[in-house]
């Protein structure tokens, strides 16, 4: 974890006999893992893709959108752990790739970077799915769907962000 500095954050306390309770918001320190999301096809970056950040066992450790330049970065990243990153934009297909930090390109300073290409979205490499969810056979609106993948009996998420169902209990998606 990054150094907490009370005068940075503006914060004096007295200490005197009485117990006193002192709650420190922490951010994550060590190397950032910084993700770079590009067209397969152009090479041009993404602007808008959802990437999340997942530890070995599926688990998010953190959800952010690419700016103008397709990157977004995480902090806390260990050297030695596996990882996976899942990104999603709109007109091409999730995707989700396995990593070790150590293994990554290093960029600047103690930061390591990760390229995920997207490919776009085509009749020939994507299909239509719909949704209905009920509840004792009435629609359910605004149902939380989210999406994995069972790899080697691990559940994984398939890098389709979370999405809600419609006053229909339904959703369709093209992936």
């Amino acid at each position: 974890y990054l150094n907490y500095d009370s005068l940075a954050a503006g914060s004096s306390t007295t200490l005197r006999d009485d117990e006193h309770v002192i709650e420190v918001d922490l951010e994550r320190g060590g190397t950032q893992l910084l993700v770079i999301v590009s067209s397969q096809k152009t090479g041009a970056v993404v602007e808008g893709a959802q990437v999340e950040w997942l530890d070995a066992q599926g688990n998010a450790l953190g959800t952010k959108v690419s700016g103008l330049d397709g990157s977004v970065s995480f902090n806390g990243l260990e050297l030695n752990e596996q990882y996976y990153a899942t990104a999603y934009a709109e007109n091409y297909l999730p995707q989700r790739i396995a990593f070790r930090a150590q293994d990554l390109e290093q960029g600047s300073g103690d930061q390591r970077v990760l390229n995920v290409q997207l490919e776009a979205a085509s009749a020939g490499n994507s299909s239509s799915l719909t949704v209905f969810v009920t509840e004792k056979g009435v629609p359910a609106n605004n149902a939380t769907l989210k999406f994995f993948e069972v790899v080697e009996s691990q559940k994984l998420p398939l890098g389709i962000p979370e999405t809600k169902t419609d006053v229909l209990g339904s959703f369709v998606g093209t992936f």
